[in-house]
Protein backbone atom coordinates (compact mmCIF):
# COMPACT_ATOMS: atom_id res chain seq x y z
CA UNK A 1 0.00 0.00 0.00
CA UNK A 2 1.44 3.36 -1.08
CA UNK A 3 0.62 5.88 1.66
CA UNK A 4 1.92 8.80 -0.45
CA UNK A 5 -0.47 8.02 -3.28
CA UNK A 6 -3.37 7.68 -0.84
CA UNK A 7 -2.59 11.07 0.75
CA UNK A 8 -2.37 12.74 -2.66
CA UNK A 9 -5.66 11.15 -3.70
CA UNK A 10 -7.38 12.34 -0.52
CA UNK A 11 -6.02 15.86 -0.98
CA UNK A 12 -7.23 15.84 -4.57
CA UNK A 13 -10.70 14.78 -3.51
CA UNK A 14 -10.79 17.57 -0.89
CA UNK A 15 -9.97 20.18 -3.54
CA UNK A 16 -12.59 18.78 -5.92
CA UNK A 17 -15.19 18.89 -3.16
CA UNK A 18 -14.29 22.51 -2.43
CA UNK A 19 -14.60 23.34 -6.13
CA UNK A 20 -18.24 22.28 -5.80
CA UNK A 21 -19.05 23.57 -2.33
CA UNK A 22 -17.22 26.93 -2.40
CA UNK A 23 -19.51 28.98 -4.62
CA UNK A 24 -21.44 32.24 -4.57
CA UNK A 25 -24.59 30.53 -3.31
CA UNK A 26 -22.83 29.00 -0.31
CA UNK A 27 -21.03 32.25 0.46
CA UNK A 28 -24.33 34.11 0.09
CA UNK A 29 -25.86 31.91 2.79
CA UNK A 30 -23.09 33.06 5.15
CA UNK A 31 -23.80 36.71 4.30
CA UNK A 32 -27.59 36.78 3.80
CA UNK A 33 -27.90 40.47 4.67
CA UNK A 34 -25.66 41.78 1.90
CA UNK A 35 -25.57 41.20 -1.86
CA UNK A 36 -22.34 39.87 -3.30
CA UNK A 37 -20.66 42.39 -5.57
CA UNK A 38 -19.36 41.32 -8.96
CA UNK A 39 -15.63 41.53 -8.05
CA UNK A 40 -16.27 39.23 -5.09
CA UNK A 41 -18.19 36.76 -7.27
CA UNK A 42 -15.35 36.79 -9.80
CA UNK A 43 -12.88 36.06 -7.00
CA UNK A 44 -14.99 33.13 -5.79
CA UNK A 45 -15.11 31.70 -9.32
CA UNK A 46 -11.34 32.03 -9.65
CA UNK A 47 -10.89 30.18 -6.37
CA UNK A 48 -13.24 27.43 -7.60
CA UNK A 49 -11.20 27.06 -10.76
CA UNK A 50 -7.94 26.77 -8.82
CA UNK A 51 -9.50 24.21 -6.46
CA UNK A 52 -10.60 22.22 -9.53
CA UNK A 53 -7.16 22.37 -11.14
CA UNK A 54 -5.39 21.39 -7.92
CA UNK A 55 -7.78 18.51 -7.28
CA UNK A 56 -7.44 17.20 -10.84
CA UNK A 57 -3.67 17.56 -10.72
CA UNK A 58 -3.28 15.70 -7.43
CA UNK A 59 -5.58 12.87 -8.51
CA UNK A 60 -3.64 12.54 -11.78
CA UNK A 61 -0.35 12.48 -9.88
CA UNK A 62 -1.65 9.75 -7.53
CA UNK A 63 -2.76 7.66 -10.52
CA UNK A 64 0.59 8.19 -12.22
CA UNK A 65 2.46 6.98 -9.15
CA UNK A 66 0.46 3.73 -9.06
CA UNK A 67 1.02 3.05 -12.76
CA UNK A 68 4.78 3.71 -12.89
CA UNK A 69 6.68 1.16 -10.89
CA UNK A 70 9.72 3.32 -10.23
CA UNK A 71 7.59 6.18 -8.82
CA UNK A 72 5.57 3.66 -6.80
CA UNK A 73 8.72 2.23 -5.20
CA UNK A 74 10.25 5.65 -4.45
CA UNK A 75 7.11 7.14 -2.91
CA UNK A 76 6.43 3.97 -0.89
CA UNK A 77 9.55 4.51 1.20
CA UNK A 78 9.06 5.68 4.76
CA UNK A 79 10.93 8.97 4.24
CA UNK A 80 8.86 9.79 1.17
CA UNK A 81 5.63 9.01 3.01
CA UNK A 82 6.73 11.19 5.92
CA UNK A 83 7.51 14.12 3.61
CA UNK A 84 4.18 13.83 1.78
CA UNK A 85 2.33 13.56 5.10
CA UNK A 86 4.08 16.65 6.47
CA UNK A 87 3.41 18.66 3.32
CA UNK A 88 -0.21 17.58 3.30
CA UNK A 89 -0.72 18.60 6.92
CA UNK A 90 0.95 21.98 6.37
CA UNK A 91 0.10 22.97 2.82
CA UNK A 92 -3.40 21.58 2.43
CA UNK A 93 -5.13 23.73 5.08
CA UNK A 94 -2.96 26.77 4.24
CA UNK A 95 -3.83 26.55 0.54
CA UNK A 96 -7.51 26.05 1.27
CA UNK A 97 -7.59 29.09 3.56
CA UNK A 98 -5.52 31.27 1.22
CA UNK A 99 -7.80 30.60 -1.74
CA UNK A 100 -10.98 30.93 0.31
CA UNK A 101 -9.95 34.27 1.82
CA UNK A 102 -8.43 35.79 -1.32
CA UNK A 103 -11.73 37.09 -2.77
CA UNK A 104 -12.38 38.99 0.46
CA UNK A 105 -8.94 40.58 0.82
CA UNK A 106 -8.15 43.95 -0.66
CA UNK A 107 -4.41 43.64 -0.30
CA UNK A 108 -2.46 46.91 -0.42
CA UNK A 109 -0.20 47.86 -3.26
CA UNK A 110 3.46 47.34 -2.46
CA UNK A 111 6.55 48.81 -4.01
CA UNK A 112 10.33 48.47 -3.94
CA UNK A 113 11.21 52.13 -4.54
CA UNK A 114 11.54 53.17 -0.87
CA UNK A 115 14.30 52.60 1.67
CA UNK A 116 14.30 53.34 5.43
CA UNK A 117 16.33 56.41 6.41
CA UNK A 118 17.39 57.26 9.95
CA UNK A 119 17.02 61.03 9.51
CA UNK A 120 14.23 61.35 6.96
CA UNK A 121 12.20 58.25 7.84
CA UNK A 122 12.39 56.96 4.27
CA UNK A 123 13.87 57.92 0.91
CA UNK A 124 13.82 56.73 -2.67
CA UNK A 125 16.02 53.79 -3.60
CA UNK A 126 18.82 55.03 -5.91
CA UNK A 127 19.32 53.45 -9.35
CA UNK A 128 16.07 51.53 -9.22
CA UNK A 129 13.07 50.78 -11.38
CA UNK A 130 9.81 49.86 -9.69
CA UNK A 131 6.06 50.36 -9.70
CA UNK A 132 4.17 52.86 -7.55
CA UNK A 133 0.73 54.25 -8.02
CA UNK A 134 0.09 51.59 -10.64
CA UNK A 135 2.71 52.99 -13.03
CA UNK A 136 6.40 52.21 -13.64
CA UNK A 137 8.82 54.74 -12.15
CA UNK A 138 12.58 55.11 -12.46
CA UNK A 139 14.77 56.48 -9.67
CA UNK A 140 18.11 57.93 -10.74
CA UNK A 141 21.51 57.37 -9.15
CA UNK A 142 21.03 60.26 -6.73
CA UNK A 143 17.75 58.84 -5.42
CA UNK A 144 15.40 61.23 -7.24
CA UNK A 145 12.79 60.85 -9.93
CA UNK A 146 13.60 62.45 -13.25
CA UNK A 147 16.80 63.20 -15.17
CA UNK A 148 19.96 63.03 -13.11
CA UNK A 149 22.02 66.22 -12.75
CA UNK A 150 25.46 66.74 -11.27
CA UNK A 151 25.78 69.02 -8.26
CA UNK A 152 27.66 71.56 -10.35
CA UNK A 153 25.42 73.62 -12.61
CA UNK A 154 26.01 73.71 -16.32
CA UNK A 155 27.01 77.15 -17.67
CA UNK A 156 24.17 79.14 -19.18
CA UNK A 157 21.42 77.17 -17.44
CA UNK A 158 19.04 77.92 -14.59
CA UNK A 159 18.19 75.31 -12.00
CA UNK A 160 14.96 74.81 -10.03
CA UNK A 161 14.75 72.57 -6.96
CA UNK A 162 11.30 71.22 -6.09
CA UNK A 163 10.49 70.16 -2.53
CA UNK A 164 7.32 68.20 -1.82
CA UNK A 165 5.56 64.88 -1.41
CA UNK A 166 3.86 62.46 -3.80
CA UNK A 167 2.11 65.31 -5.62
CA UNK A 168 5.51 66.70 -6.62
CA UNK A 169 6.87 63.22 -7.25
CA UNK A 170 4.03 62.62 -9.70
CA UNK A 171 2.18 59.73 -8.08
CA UNK A 172 0.18 57.81 -10.67
CA UNK A 173 1.75 59.67 -13.61
CA UNK A 174 3.91 58.05 -16.26
CA UNK A 175 6.11 59.01 -17.99
CA UNK A 176 8.01 61.42 -15.77
CA UNK A 177 7.52 64.16 -18.35
CA UNK A 178 3.83 64.23 -17.36
CA UNK A 179 4.65 65.56 -13.87
CA UNK A 180 4.12 69.25 -13.21
CA UNK A 181 7.80 70.06 -12.36
CA UNK A 182 8.89 68.66 -15.72
CA UNK A 183 6.13 70.54 -17.54
CA UNK A 184 7.02 73.80 -15.79
CA UNK A 185 10.61 73.45 -16.98
CA UNK A 186 9.46 73.00 -20.57
CA UNK A 187 7.19 76.06 -20.41
CA UNK A 188 9.84 78.22 -18.76
CA UNK A 189 12.42 77.35 -21.40
CA UNK A 190 10.02 78.66 -24.03
CA UNK A 191 9.24 81.75 -21.95
CA UNK A 192 12.79 82.69 -20.97
CA UNK A 193 14.77 81.18 -23.83
CA UNK A 194 17.13 79.66 -21.28
CA UNK A 195 17.71 75.97 -20.55
CA UNK A 196 16.08 74.92 -17.27
CA UNK A 197 17.39 72.04 -15.15
CA UNK A 198 14.68 70.54 -12.93
CA UNK A 199 15.62 68.80 -9.68
CA UNK A 200 12.53 66.96 -8.45
CA UNK A 201 13.17 65.91 -4.85
CA UNK A 202 9.52 65.07 -4.17
CA UNK A 203 9.08 61.91 -2.09
CA UNK A 204 5.74 60.39 -1.18
CA UNK A 205 4.69 61.27 2.36
CA UNK A 206 7.25 64.00 2.94
CA UNK A 207 6.30 67.00 5.07
CA UNK A 208 8.12 70.32 5.56
CA UNK A 209 10.29 68.93 8.35
CA UNK A 210 11.72 66.34 5.94
CA UNK A 211 11.92 68.82 3.08
CA UNK A 212 13.98 71.19 5.24
CA UNK A 213 16.34 68.39 6.23
CA UNK A 214 16.76 67.39 2.58
CA UNK A 215 17.28 70.98 1.43
CA UNK A 216 19.88 71.80 4.09
CA UNK A 217 21.93 68.65 3.58
CA UNK A 218 21.47 67.48 -0.01
CA UNK A 219 19.30 69.86 -2.00
CA UNK A 220 21.61 72.86 -1.48
CA UNK A 221 24.40 70.94 -3.22
CA UNK A 222 22.55 71.45 -6.50
CA UNK A 223 23.01 75.24 -6.19
CA UNK A 224 19.38 76.03 -7.09
CA UNK A 225 18.36 79.37 -8.60
CA UNK A 226 14.81 78.85 -7.34
CA UNK A 227 13.28 76.61 -4.68
CA UNK A 228 9.64 75.62 -5.21
CA UNK A 229 7.84 74.15 -2.19
CA UNK A 230 4.60 72.24 -2.76
CA UNK A 231 2.23 72.18 0.21
CA UNK A 232 -0.71 69.80 0.68
CA UNK A 233 -3.09 69.65 3.63
CA UNK A 234 -1.69 66.44 5.10
CA UNK A 235 1.64 68.23 5.54
CA UNK A 236 0.07 69.54 8.75
CA UNK A 237 -1.42 66.28 10.00
CA UNK A 238 0.27 63.20 8.59
CA UNK A 239 3.49 63.47 10.58
CA UNK A 240 1.66 62.83 13.85
CA UNK A 241 1.20 59.19 12.86
CA UNK A 242 4.98 58.71 12.79
CA UNK A 243 6.86 57.20 15.71
CA UNK A 244 9.09 60.24 16.17
CA UNK A 245 6.01 62.42 16.66
CA UNK A 246 4.30 60.06 19.08
CA UNK A 247 2.48 57.93 16.51
CA UNK A 248 2.56 54.18 16.06
CA UNK A 249 4.06 53.50 12.65
CA UNK A 250 7.12 54.14 10.49
CA UNK A 251 5.20 55.69 7.61
CA UNK A 252 2.82 54.74 4.80
CA UNK A 253 5.69 54.31 2.37
CA UNK A 254 7.62 51.88 4.57
CA UNK A 255 4.42 50.02 5.42
CA UNK A 256 3.84 49.49 1.69
CA UNK A 257 7.41 48.58 0.83
CA UNK A 258 8.55 45.07 -0.03
CA UNK A 259 12.29 44.84 0.55
CA UNK A 260 12.52 41.06 1.01
CA UNK A 261 10.79 37.85 -0.02
CA UNK A 262 9.02 37.77 3.34
CA UNK A 263 7.72 41.32 2.79
CA UNK A 264 6.43 40.31 -0.62
CA UNK A 265 4.69 37.24 0.80
CA UNK A 266 3.21 39.10 3.76
CA UNK A 267 1.68 41.78 1.55
CA UNK A 268 0.30 39.34 -1.02
CA UNK A 269 -1.01 36.66 1.34
CA UNK A 270 -4.77 36.72 1.98
CA UNK A 271 -4.19 34.90 5.28
CA UNK A 272 -1.80 37.57 6.55
CA UNK A 273 -4.20 40.26 5.36
CA UNK A 274 -7.08 38.63 7.24
CA UNK A 275 -5.01 38.40 10.43
CA UNK A 276 -4.14 42.10 10.15
CA UNK A 277 -7.78 42.96 9.55
CA UNK A 278 -8.82 41.05 12.65
CA UNK A 279 -6.12 42.87 14.59
CA UNK A 280 -7.36 46.20 13.26
CA UNK A 281 -10.91 45.36 14.32
CA UNK A 282 -9.67 44.51 17.80
CA UNK A 283 -7.83 47.82 17.95
CA UNK A 284 -10.16 50.22 16.17
CA UNK A 285 -13.55 48.50 16.42
CA UNK A 286 -15.65 46.58 13.93
CA UNK A 287 -16.02 49.59 11.64
CA UNK A 288 -12.34 49.83 10.83
CA UNK A 289 -12.15 53.01 8.77
CA UNK A 290 -14.09 55.33 11.15
CA UNK A 291 -12.38 53.66 14.09
CA UNK A 292 -8.93 54.31 12.63
CA UNK A 293 -9.77 57.92 11.82
CA UNK A 294 -11.00 58.52 15.37
CA UNK A 295 -7.80 56.98 16.70
CA UNK A 296 -5.54 59.34 14.79
CA UNK A 297 -4.43 62.53 16.48
CA UNK A 298 -5.46 64.65 13.48
CA UNK A 299 -6.71 64.36 9.94
CA UNK A 300 -7.04 66.79 7.05
CA UNK A 301 -10.66 67.59 7.81
CA UNK A 302 -9.61 68.70 11.29
CA UNK A 303 -7.88 71.72 9.72
CA UNK A 304 -11.31 73.02 8.71
CA UNK A 305 -13.73 71.45 11.18
CA UNK A 306 -11.54 72.07 14.24
CA UNK A 307 -9.61 75.09 12.97
CA UNK A 308 -9.93 77.01 16.26
CA UNK A 309 -8.90 74.18 18.58
CA UNK A 310 -5.56 74.29 20.36
CA UNK A 311 -4.32 71.01 18.90
CA UNK A 312 -4.90 72.18 15.32
CA UNK A 313 -3.25 75.52 16.05
CA UNK A 314 -0.28 73.74 17.63
CA UNK A 315 0.01 71.50 14.57
CA UNK A 316 0.03 74.58 12.36
CA UNK A 317 2.63 76.25 14.58
CA UNK A 318 4.98 73.29 14.18
CA UNK A 319 4.38 73.06 10.45
CA UNK A 320 4.85 76.77 9.80
CA UNK A 321 8.02 76.69 11.90
CA UNK A 322 9.33 74.00 9.55
CA UNK A 323 8.26 76.11 6.58
CA UNK A 324 9.99 79.07 8.19
CA UNK A 325 13.19 77.05 8.40
CA UNK A 326 13.04 76.48 4.65
CA UNK A 327 12.30 80.17 4.02
CA UNK A 328 15.13 81.34 6.27
CA UNK A 329 17.54 78.88 4.71
CA UNK A 330 16.74 80.16 1.24
CA UNK A 331 16.67 83.79 2.32
CA UNK A 332 20.11 83.57 3.92
CA UNK A 333 21.47 82.46 0.55
CA UNK A 334 19.37 84.89 -1.50
CA UNK A 335 17.63 82.01 -3.26
CA UNK A 336 14.10 82.94 -4.41
CA UNK A 337 11.40 80.69 -2.98
CA UNK A 338 7.96 79.94 -4.39
CA UNK A 339 5.24 78.30 -2.29
CA UNK A 340 2.40 76.39 -3.99
CA UNK A 341 -0.67 75.58 -1.89
CA UNK A 342 -2.36 72.49 -3.34
CA UNK A 343 -6.02 71.78 -2.51
CA UNK A 344 -7.81 68.59 -1.62
CA UNK A 345 -10.69 67.92 -3.98
CA UNK A 346 -13.40 68.14 -1.32
CA UNK A 347 -12.50 71.81 -0.89
CA UNK A 348 -13.99 72.52 -4.33
CA UNK A 349 -17.39 71.57 -2.93
CA UNK A 350 -17.44 74.83 -0.95
CA UNK A 351 -14.25 76.82 -1.61
CA UNK A 352 -15.34 79.80 0.46
CA UNK A 353 -15.98 77.81 3.64
CA UNK A 354 -13.23 75.24 3.16
CA UNK A 355 -10.34 77.59 2.29
CA UNK A 356 -9.08 78.09 5.85
CA UNK A 357 -5.77 76.22 5.27
CA UNK A 358 -5.04 78.24 2.13
CA UNK A 359 -5.75 81.48 3.98
CA UNK A 360 -3.20 80.51 6.64
CA UNK A 361 -0.59 79.74 4.00
CA UNK A 362 -1.23 82.97 2.11
CA UNK A 363 -0.79 84.93 5.35
CA UNK A 364 2.42 83.01 6.05
CA UNK A 365 3.70 83.88 2.58
CA UNK A 366 2.93 87.57 3.03
CA UNK A 367 4.67 87.65 6.41
CA UNK A 368 7.73 85.91 4.99
CA UNK A 369 7.80 87.87 1.75
CA UNK A 370 7.34 84.64 -0.23
CA UNK A 371 5.41 84.44 -3.47
CA UNK A 372 2.51 82.06 -2.72
CA UNK A 373 0.12 80.48 -5.22
CA UNK A 374 -3.35 79.38 -4.07
CA UNK A 375 -4.34 76.59 -6.44
CA UNK A 376 -7.73 76.14 -4.79
CA UNK A 377 -8.75 79.50 -6.18
CA UNK A 378 -6.85 79.31 -9.48
CA UNK A 379 -7.92 75.79 -10.44
CA UNK A 380 -11.52 76.64 -9.62
CA UNK A 381 -11.37 79.72 -11.83
CA UNK A 382 -9.62 77.79 -14.60
CA UNK A 383 -12.28 75.08 -14.59
CA UNK A 384 -15.12 77.60 -14.48
CA UNK A 385 -13.71 79.51 -17.43
CA UNK A 386 -13.69 76.31 -19.48
CA UNK A 387 -17.05 75.03 -18.23
CA UNK A 388 -15.44 71.90 -16.82
CA UNK A 389 -14.95 70.45 -13.34
CA UNK A 390 -11.83 70.91 -11.18
CA UNK A 391 -12.25 67.27 -10.18
CA UNK A 392 -11.03 66.38 -13.68
CA UNK A 393 -7.64 67.72 -12.65
CA UNK A 394 -7.15 64.99 -10.04
CA UNK A 395 -6.71 61.22 -9.93
CA UNK A 396 -7.97 61.08 -6.35
CA UNK A 397 -8.37 63.45 -3.43
CA UNK A 398 -4.87 64.93 -3.75
CA UNK A 399 -2.91 63.69 -6.77
CA UNK A 400 -2.96 65.45 -10.10
CA UNK A 401 -4.11 63.79 -13.29
CA UNK A 402 -2.13 64.32 -16.48
CA UNK A 403 -4.56 67.11 -17.39
CA UNK A 404 -4.26 68.64 -13.93
CA UNK A 405 -0.48 68.50 -14.11
CA UNK A 406 -0.55 70.41 -17.39
CA UNK A 407 -2.94 73.04 -15.97
CA UNK A 408 -0.85 73.52 -12.80
CA UNK A 409 2.27 73.97 -14.94
CA UNK A 410 0.43 76.54 -17.04
CA UNK A 411 -0.54 78.47 -13.89
CA UNK A 412 2.79 78.23 -12.07
CA UNK A 413 5.33 78.65 -14.89
CA UNK A 414 4.78 82.41 -15.39
CA UNK A 415 5.18 83.05 -11.66
CA UNK A 416 8.32 80.89 -11.48
CA UNK A 417 9.72 82.61 -14.56
CA UNK A 418 9.12 86.03 -13.01
CA UNK A 419 10.90 84.91 -9.83
CA UNK A 420 14.17 84.23 -11.63
CA UNK A 421 13.85 86.22 -14.88
CA UNK A 422 16.22 88.89 -13.58
CA UNK A 423 19.00 86.37 -12.86
CA UNK A 424 21.88 86.13 -15.33
CA UNK A 425 22.41 82.66 -16.84
CA UNK A 426 24.38 80.35 -14.57
CA UNK A 427 25.25 82.87 -11.83
CA UNK A 428 27.45 82.02 -8.93
CA UNK A 429 25.12 82.33 -5.96
CA UNK A 430 25.36 82.30 -2.20
CA UNK A 431 23.95 78.76 -2.43
CA UNK A 432 27.51 77.69 -3.24
CA UNK A 433 28.54 78.33 0.35
CA UNK A 434 31.15 76.12 1.93
CA UNK A 435 30.18 73.25 4.19
CA UNK A 436 31.20 75.35 7.22
CA UNK A 437 28.98 78.21 6.07
CA UNK A 438 26.09 75.82 5.46
CA UNK A 439 26.43 74.24 8.88
CA UNK A 440 25.81 77.64 10.47
CA UNK A 441 22.23 77.47 9.22
CA UNK A 442 21.57 73.88 10.30
CA UNK A 443 20.22 73.54 13.85
CA UNK A 444 22.38 71.54 16.23
CA UNK A 445 19.30 69.71 17.53
CA UNK A 446 16.26 68.29 15.81
CA UNK A 447 13.48 70.92 16.13
CA UNK A 448 10.82 68.42 15.08
CA UNK A 449 11.66 65.99 17.86
CA UNK A 450 11.75 68.85 20.36
CA UNK A 451 8.29 69.98 19.27
CA UNK A 452 6.97 66.43 19.22
CA UNK A 453 7.78 66.01 22.91
CA UNK A 454 5.12 68.63 23.70
CA UNK A 455 2.26 66.46 22.39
Amino acid sequence: MNISAILLRLAGLVFLALALLYNKFAVGLLHPSSALEEPLVDGIRQAQLIYLLLGTGLLSLAALIRRIGLLDRITSRNIACSIVLLLTLLLLPATIMELALRPFSDRPETTTIFLPDADLGWRLRPSHQGVWGGVPVTINNKGLRGPEHSYNKSPGKLRILYLGDSVTFGYGLSPYEATFPSRIGDLMEKELGIAIETINSGVGGYSPWQEYKYLSTEGIKYQPDLVVVSFVLNDVTEKFRLLRFGGDWSGYQIAHSATSLFDTFSTKSAIVFAIRQWGAKARFGSDIQPGAVNHEALNDWSLIKEADTSRVQQAWDMTLENMGNIANFCGARKIPMLLIAFPSTYQFLDPERYSIPQAILMEFGRDQGIETIDLLELLGEHAAARATSPFDYFLDENHLSAEGSAVVAELVAPVAAASIASLPPGPKRDSEATSDERSAFIPSSDPEQAEASKY
